[in-house]
Parts: C-alpha cells; structure tokens; sequence
C-alpha cells in the first residue's frame, strides 16, 4: 500500500464494537497527493462471515465424508467435472495393483474396456441428470492391462469448489465365480439319475432337478423360493425336513 499499490479480495478477522469478532473481506486503495505522494487509504469492507461458515460446513462435511471413504472395504475415486480422477483410496489402488501416481489425472474412461463405453455414457447422463448412479455390471482393467468384474456406482459431491464425481467400485470377481460354480453344478445335478434337491439355509429350494420333477410332479418353476416343506407331501417327510433343517442351521 505504501508503494502506491491497490490490495484486494483481502480477508481478515475483525472485531465490532460489542467485541464480537467477524470475518471480512478488505479492499485497501491508496490515496496519493499532487506528487504521487501516499498519503491515506481507503477500505472497503464486506461482511463475509455467512460465506465462512457456509465454507467451514462444506470443508468438514467433506473431511468426515473422506474418512468413511477411507475406511469402506469400497473402492472409490473422485473425479472433476472433466472426467479426470482426482483421487482414490487404498481399497481401489488394491484392486487396480496400481499406485496414486498411476491413477490420478487419468481420464476414468481409460479404467473400462471400450465394449462398455456405452453404457458408461448412459450412467454419465443418469448422474448429471440426478445426481446419482444406481449400481451396474462392467469391468475395469488394471495396471498391469488385465481385467476383472466390477458392481459401479457413483453420485455427486458438493465441495467447497463446487462438485465433484464420487465412484463407487466393488471387486465383483467372487460373485462371478459363485455364480459360474452354481450354474456347474446345477449341470451337474441335472445328470444325476436320482431326485436331488438343493435349498438355502432357511430352507427354501434353489435347485430342483429333471428326476425330482418326475417323482414329485412339480416343474422348476413351481418351486424355486419355495419352503422344501410346502412342497413335502408326507407329514413325517415335512417333520423330517424341518428336524434337518435345524440341525443344519445350529451347525449339526
């Protein structure tokens, strides 16, 4: 200032005159004589206390939503408006086999196989228009080039500088094999040359094979989600069901 020079957008605690304190926003102009001479200032003052708070909010809201982030056995990132990722935490650089450096500041477009650039322009639109992404199947590749299944989720974040994309990446790779062991099975079961039925641990059918359709005369579609009991005939058979049914259940 004493150099003649304008100071702006300046912001400082002051206090008024009941001692309690505000945050304000100075801009300080020198005032110069005939010569070029400094010889005052003039401020302008803005009360900008309303907008401090309103900052200090978004900056804790933003902290503590971090910090769950960090410790969600989830994959996540952060990525600006342009697409770039910004961020991503431990769980997700695990999956990738991959390091901060070689993932933030990389379009998130390069982490998909390009069969799946359709879909991924779909959930872009979906996520600008509401502000979320409801969960869907891709893949993503690693840094080594190899690819695994994915259950991908994101939604908006408003921070301080104004929002930002927030991804949502579950390992999808053991449900995948569950899956595909299920269905192996299932084959299997349907070659059996006996009555074989498979039901979950509350007791409802999963699997109904070509023979026990053949000795109970109920199709597949009958029965699947139904309580192994329901379809029992026999009331010493559905006795015997529920007696099995518990034991299994208290581990015997």
């Amino acid at each position: 200032l004493r150099r003649g020079e304008r100071i702006t957008q300046f912001e400082t605690v002051r206090l008024r005159k009941n001692g309690e304190r505000f945050w304000a926003l100075l801009t300080l102009s020198p005032i110069k004589n005939e010569t070029g001479e400094v010889i005052a200032a003039s401020a302008i003052v803005q009360d900008i206390s309303e907008r401090k708070r309103t900052q200090d909010i978004l900056q804790k809201s933003e902290e503590r939503f971090r910090r769950v982030v960090d410790s969600r056995p989830v994959g996540v990132l952060f990525a600006n408006m342009e697409g770039y990722i910004t961020q991503a935490n431990s769980t997700l650089l695990e999956m990738l086999h991959a390091t901060p450096e070689w993932i933030v500041g990389k379009p998130w477009t390069e982490l998909t196989p390009p069969e799946y650039a359709e879909r991924d322009a779909q959930a872009t639109k979906e996520l600008l228009e509401t502000g979320s992404v409801q969960p869907y199947e891709k893949e993503y590749f690693r840094a080594d080039g190899s690819r695994f299944p994915v259950l991908m989720a994101a939604t908006m974040l408003q921070t301080e500088d104004g929002f930002e994309a927030v991804g949502f990446v579950l390992d999808n790779s053991e449900r995948k094999k569950a899956e595909e062991m299920i269905r192996f099975q299932a084959s299997l079961l349907g070659a059996v040359d006996q009555s074989v039925v498979t039901t979950d641990m509350t007791g409802h059918i999963t699997s109904w094979n070509r023979f026990a359709e053949k000795l109970f005369g109920y199709k597949p579609e009958e029965v699947i989600g139904k309580l192994v009991q329901e379809v029992t005939p026999a009331t010493f058979v559905k006795d015997q069901a529920e007696e099995i049914m518990t034991d299994l259940l208290q581990g015997g």
